[in-house]
């Protein structure tokens, strides 16, 4: 079996489980029952109760009791009580905490018949070790036994250190703390079984990959367990939330068993086997636990289950292969689906062949097939990643270059940076330098062009140049990145000044505003001459503000009214 999922040391048994350890640890037979009450009384009631090797309590025990009664009476003031201690109050926390003193007094009264039963049968400390003598051997061979029941069904049971090794620990402590006793089970290739209403039958989906479960309990936990079934009383007295379950599977990153967590690391969703599950392997019943664990992992049940993850999450796309009814029920979510093929297979022409492998049905209509099988995306997604590959050379060129005019320390600009080296290689990351370098040029420029700051900001200039025929279009905004493409209006100003200088620029700012007054003209004097020689218009452009911007581009003598919008035409007629 692969131990690929749980990170643990051997432990031999006969080191670990030994007859000291158990008294000295465990809740094992008579004597541990009373450990086991006393410890949870001195829990509840914040008190530190023992008893004597004759088997009587510890003297003090009057005084213990009598300050536990006196808190719940309210008849001392504790740190935890607040405001004045009236008589009213006092009597009022005596009748109130009747039902409290009554727990009191049964949870006492149960230790101290356990006491006298115990000194009536005679037993010591001595002879109480010489009792468990045999039970170290008993154990192991118990274990040893139940692998050759489980072995076929490819589990097996182990004690396991799962404690962080220290390596300033010499000598370890031979106490239980770190050492459990685990179960691992391999589920190869598991057959998910889905069901729909009155458990009819829907279809099958095999899971792509092996699972491991380990479910484990402390050693300490496992032997007083042991300790009630040799003794015939039930397990059950011992608490099913130490029992952990986890398991793990093989399938790979994008794919997706639904009861285990999308991140592989062991967590689970047992849901209302959970408890059955514990509950087999506390009392030792390794049939009954697979028979569950078979159960848990291999059957889904429509409209009834609620999973970590969908069952359309083991498998990619939806398979040409897969029965129809399933099709049609479980579907599949694009983008999610997209995600995770790329998490899996980083290359686009691997995932396009992930799809065609399937026959995935949802190719005509899927974006990402539709991209991933275009040969310039697969050539240039390749480019981007050995760009990567030489990043860090470049960004250290980089900063030797321009050193003297970028301060590089800002995270924001580094990133940028960086980004643009990933697409462009180095003479992108050059020029992401040299507009930050001319920006400040930049700003200058345009807070020249406000003259009598009757235009406050600068965004105001910089909506002046989208009337230019040269500026970006509406059609060209997208939400791609590109260092050479301006999409937006302060690109565009900022990549013309950088390429074409501050006089060039000031040229097509002032084009920029004669096409202006020719969009405000048309705005307001030629919507009947549009409709006579453009009928098709309103059609096209059913919305007031669709018809408009066609006005605006239709003025503009086949130069399209770039950057503008309506709504920051004045209401008032300039004209």
């Amino acid at each position: 079996m692969r131990n690929y999922t749980f990170d643990a040391t051997d432990v031999k048994p006969e080191d670990i489980i030994t007859v000291d350890n158990i008294t000295k640890y465990c809740n094992f037979g008579d004597l541990g029952k009373l450990n086991l009450d006393i410890n949870r009384f001195n829990s509840n009631y914040n008190s530190d109760l023992g008893y004597t090797k004759g088997f009587t309590f510890k003297p003090g025990t009057v005084d213990k009791i009598s300050h536990i009664i006196s808190n719940y009476l309210y008849l001392i003031k504790t740190p935890n009580q607040r405001g004045k201690r009236t008589p009213m109050k006092m009597f009022d926390s005596i009748s109130n905490s009747r039902w409290r003193i009554n727990n009191l007094r049964d949870a006492f009264r149960g230790i101290n018949n356990q006491l006298i039963r115990i000194r009536q049968t005679g037993l010591t400390f001595d002879n109480f070790k010489d009792s468990l003598k045999e039970v170290p051997k008993q154990f192991i061979d118990f274990i040893i036994e139940c692998n050759k029941i489980l072995t076929p069904f490819k589990a097996n049971l182990s004690i396991k250190d799962v404690r962080t090794p220290n390596p300033d620990m010499t000598d370890r402590d031979n106490g239980f703390d770190g050492i459990i006793l685990l179960f691992e089970m391999e589920l190869k290739n598991p057959v998910m079984t889905i069901v729909g209403d009155n458990d009819t039958f829907v279809g099958d989906i095999p899971f792509p990959g092996d699972i491991l479960i380990h479910i484990s309990s402390s050693i300490r936990d496992a032997i007083d367990a042991f300790g009630f079934k040799i003794n015939d009383r039930k397990v059950n007295a011992y608490n099913t939330s130490n029992v952990i379950i986890g398991a793990r599977h093989s399938a790979g990153t994008g794919l997706y068993h639904p009861y285990l967590n999308s991140n592989n690391e062991g967590g689970t969703c047992s849901g209302n086997l959970g408890s059955s599950i514990q509950s087999s392997f506390k009392a030792f019943n390794f049939v009954e636990l697979i028979t569950h664990i078979d159960t848990w992992l291999t059957t889904f049940k429509l409209g009834y289950t609620y999973p970590l993850n969908r069952p359309n999450m083991m498998y990619f796309g939806i398979p040409e292969a897969l029965a129809e009814d399933l099709k049609d029920k479980l579907g599949q979510n694009i983008d999610n689906c997209g995600s995770r093929i790329l998490s899996k297979f980083e290359l686009y022409k691997d995932a396009v062949g992930i799809c065609d492998g399937i026959k995935c049905t949802l190719r005509d209509g899927c974006d990402y097939y539709t991209r991933w099988s275009d040969k310039d995306k697969q050539k240039e997604q390749v480019k981007h990643m050995e760009n990567r590959k030489k990043l860090s050379t470049w960004i250290t060129e980089v900063e030797e270059e321009y050193e003297n005019h970028i301060e590089f320390n800002n995270e924001d600009l580094y990133d940028y940076i960086w980004n643009s080296g990933e697409t462009h290689g180095i003479e992108g990351m050059r020029r992401a330098c040299e507009l930050e370098i001319v920006s400040p040029y930049v700003n200058t420029f345009l807070d020249s062009l406000r003259g009598d700051n009757s235009i406050r900001v600068q965004s105001d200039i910089v909506r002046i140049f989208g009337y230019h025929p040269l500026a970006p279009s509406p059609k060209q905004l997208d939400d791609s990145w590109d260092l050479y493409e301006p999409h937006t209006l302060f690109n565009f100003v900022w990549f013309t000044y950088l390429e074409v200088g501050p006089d060039v620029l000031y040229d097509i700012f002032l084009e920029a505003m004669d096409y202006r007054d020719m969009y405000f003209q048309a705005y307001y004097t030629v919507p009947k001459a549009i409709a006579e020689t453009c009928p098709d218009i309103a059609e096209r452009y059913p919305n007031p503000g669709d018809t408009e911007r066609a006005m605006l581009n239709w003025a503009a003598a086949g130069g399209p009214a770039v950057g503008l919008d309506i709504n920051d035409v004045s209401n008032e007629n300039p004209f």
